[in-house]
């Protein structure tokens, strides 16, 4: 195997890496409504923060992958 099959597999596992982190922590569609106590925001808060980094992480990893791929076709 040479550096462009390498590049191309590690390529595909950031994509596939990114796109599970992209669907898992994408916030779910609800139509309710919920009123929290003051208490609970920074609760909240927090998990939404974590969640929108995991899924910055995923576009990161997305990209990175694509990027490879590209280099390794280049190569190749």
């Amino acid at each position: 195997m040479n550096i462009a099959d390498f590049l191309n597999i590690f390529g595909l596992i950031f994509n596939i890496s990114g796109a599970f982190l992209m669907f898992y922590f994408t916030p779910k569609v609800s139509f309710t409504t919920y009123l929290y106590d003051r208490s609970e925001h920074p609760k909240l808060k927090h998990s939404a923060s974590r969640k929108n980094n995991l899924i910055r992480l995923g576009v990161f990893l997305l990209f990175a992958g694509f990027v490879l791929q590209f280099i390794a076709l280049i190569i190749g």
